[in-house]
């Protein structure tokens, strides 16, 4: 008759498997991001056609509506729309990066070259699109002018996407991919101030989403190639990102 063996036989189980059982049992947290590339590509998926269905049935009513609202209710988005600026964001950049290196914070000197990087693929990306898509901006609707007019060169044929948000959008994706949990307030947040820019008659809802998304993902793109690089990771702190 065969006998059970004794627990000596079997011998204790690995710390390594004991910890991935621990793992295993933890619960998930509800509504957690995924990986930031595949949140980014689902993201693209669902963005397309929000901004045809923008195009098609929102932006041409909200820029109308906003028309018949009196210009002083308005100057809280003047405002708040020029905050995203490139002679803003450069300047805070540079400062910040100064300031990092003055304190000798090591995690604060990567991600600033990280906004700095993928502010420079932004601005090349929009102004290329820009040119591309030659969208008439919300300011000559009362003209009559409403559309695309490809391959065009001018301020008021250069409304998608966003220049502007997409600054902003490269901002708050850095600060997302750094503190992943924080995702939902930030991008709330952005879309609140991105209608800053529909107010005040700069561009249509759909020019500042894809600003948005295209911004975003220039500083994933820059983080991807920087985190390449050995001297970007040198005496990176524990616990950053991954």
């Amino acid at each position: 008759m065969s006998t059970l063996p004794n627990q000596s036989d079997i011998g204790e189980p690995s710390p390594g498997w004991r910890q991935r059982v621990d793992e295993l049992a933890k619960p998930a947290p509800l509504l957690s991001p995924p990986a930031p590339w595949l949140a980014f590509e689902l993201v693209g998926l669902a963005l397309v056609p929000l901004i045809v269905m923008s195009y098609i049935l929102w932006d041409r009513q909200v820029i109308q509506w906003s028309l018949t609202l009196d210009p002083s209710q308005l100057e809280w988005a003047q405002f708040l729309s020029h905050a995203a600026h490139g002679k803003v964001i450069i300047p805070a950049m540079v400062v910040l990066l100064v300031v990092s290196l003055w304190l000798k914070r090591a995690v604060l000197q990567r991600w600033t070259t990280v906004w700095i990087l993928g502010f420079a693929f932004e601005s090349i990306a929009v102004n290329l699109l820009k040119i591309f898509f030659g969208r008439y901006r919300p300011k000559t609707l009362g003209q009559g002018f409403y559309g695309f007019e490809p391959f065009s060169v001018g301020y008021e044929m250069n409304s998608f996407p966003s220049g502007f948000f997409a600054a902003g959008g490269g901002v708050v994706g850095g600060v997302v991919r750094r503190r992943a949990r924080l995702w939902r307030g930030w991008i709330v947040a952005a879309l609140g101030w991105g209608s800053c820019r529909v107010f005040s008659h700069a561009h249509y809802i759909g020019d500042v989403l894809a600003g948005l998304y295209l911004g975003a993902g220039c500083t994933f793109l820059a983080y991807a190639i920087l985190r390449r690089k050995a001297w970007w990771n040198r005496q990176f702190e524990s616990g950053g990102v991954g």
